[in-house]
């Protein structure tokens, strides 16, 4: 069943509803997930949530993150699933961006060079492994583009180094063999 709305800024009739359909018709709820795509075809998913969230997995079920991990193509390849917390605005002139990010299925564990930790990110290295996926060239991503990209790291990273985060919510091996 879905969870009840906490927010208020999304209709909640539907989720209300929903819950009532029963127990044999679970979904989740999601932060603010995005389909990342290049002409039409997905090429990531990726569940971004706030840096204020203490813990970011608290009260997430592991079949809902089993099925965002389990998610295809039309060519039948799974799809890299991440979850990114962000940092907005994090200094003064209110145009600093800065991610970590937790890869959570093989795919996505492939693009990291340490794939068992949050890796801090500064917002053009997020941005430059987002293209990466894409497979687009250095030289052509500029276009369109209408802001300078943050090299600054997220500041609980600076202050305490990489992986200071809980840890990801044990997985059972029918995730882990299906991730």
């Amino acid at each position: 069943m879905t969870a009840n709305e906490r927010t208020g800024w999304r209709d909640e009739r539907i989720s209300r509803r929903h819950r009532k359909w029963g127990f044999h018709c679970p979904s989740t709820d999601l932060d603010f997930t995005l389909v990342e795509f290049n002409a039409g075809n997905p090429v990531a998913v990726v569940d971004y949530k706030l840096w204020s969230k203490p813990d970011p997995f608290k009260g997430v079920n592991p079949m809902s993150l089993r099925a965002m991990a389990s998610l295809f193509n039309e060519r039948g390849e799974n799809l890299p699933f991440v979850v990114c917390r962000y940092w907005p605005d994090s200094v003064d002139d209110g145009d600093a961006w800065a991610f970590e990010a937790f890869p959570m299925n093989k795919p996505a564990r492939e693009l990291f060079p340490n794939p068992d930790v949050w890796t801090p990110l500064s917002e053009k290295d997020w941005v430059e492994g987002l293209l990466k996926i894409r497979r687009v060239e250095e030289r052509k991503w500029t276009y369109g583009r209408t802001v300078e990209l943050c090299t600054m790291l997220p500041p609980e990273a600076q202050r305490n180094g990489a992986g200071n985060l809980p840890p990801v919510p044990p997985m059972d091996e029918s995730f882990a063999a299906a991730a």
